[in-house]
C-alpha cells in the first residue's frame, strides 16, 4: 500500500488562497493520513496572565485575557490546574487587577477544596472595585460575587465567571 502524507497547513493555506487543495483530501481506502501535531502549547498560568495584563492597553483587552485564561484553565486536567495558580504573578501596574488575580487563584483553588497560596493574602483592595459599568450589573455582582472575590474587594458576579 502506498504511504501518503497530507499537510493540514497546505490544505488550509490552499483554501484561503482559493487554491485547489482540499481540507479533506480523497484518500484510497485504508491509507494513512499523518499530520504534524504541535507540541508547543502550554496553558496560561496566572504568572503569564499577569504579564499580558500589564502589557494590555485597555480594560476590554484585559477582560478578554482573563476569559481566555479561564477557558484554558477549564480544559486542563484537574491535576494540572493547581500548577497554573500557585506561583505569585508579578505586578500588573494596577492594584485592582493584582487583587483580581489573587481572588481568581483563591476562588479556583477553593473549588478544588485546596488552600490558597500565601501570596494572595497581601492583594486586598482598600476600596471595593465594581468593574461592571451598568448599575444592574453592579447589583448582580454585589449579590453574586464569590467569597474569594469579596474578600479581595473585587465584585464580579459568579455568573460572569461561569460565562467566560
Amino acid at each position: 500500500m502506498q504511504d501518503q502524507t497530507w499537510s493540514m497547513a497546505r490544505g488550509v493555506a490552499g483554501l484561503a488562497s482559493g487554491g485547489g487543495d482540499r481540507l479533506h483530501p480523497v484518500m484510497p481506502w485504508g491509507s494513512e493520513v499523518r499530520c504534524a501535531v504541535g507540541t508547543g502549547y502550554e496553558p496560561m498560568s496566572l504568572v503569564v496572565l499577569a504579564t499580558h495584563l500589564a502589557a494590555a492597553d485597555s480594560d476590554r483587552i484585559r477582560w478578554k485575557l482573563v476569559w481566555e485564561f479561564l477557558e484554558e484553565y477549564r480544559w486542563e486536567p484537574a491535576d494540572a490546574r493547581v500548577g497554573l495558580l500557585q506561583d505569585e504573578p508579578g505586578p500588573t501596574g494596577d492594584v485592582r487587577w493584582d487583587a483580581l488575580l489573587a481572588a481568581l487563584a483563591e476562588h479556583l483553588l477553593a473549588q478544588a477544596d485546596l488552600a490558597p497560596p500565601a501570596w494572595v493574602e497581601t492583594r486586598v483592595l482598600r476600596r471595593a472595585w465594581f468593574p461592571a459599568e451598568l448599575a444592574i450589573h453592579r447589583a448582580d455582582a454585589l449579590a453574586w460575587a464569590p467569597a474569594a472575590f469579596r474578600k479581595h474587594g473585587v465584585y464580579v458576579s459568579v455568573h460572569d465567571l461561569a460565562a467566560a
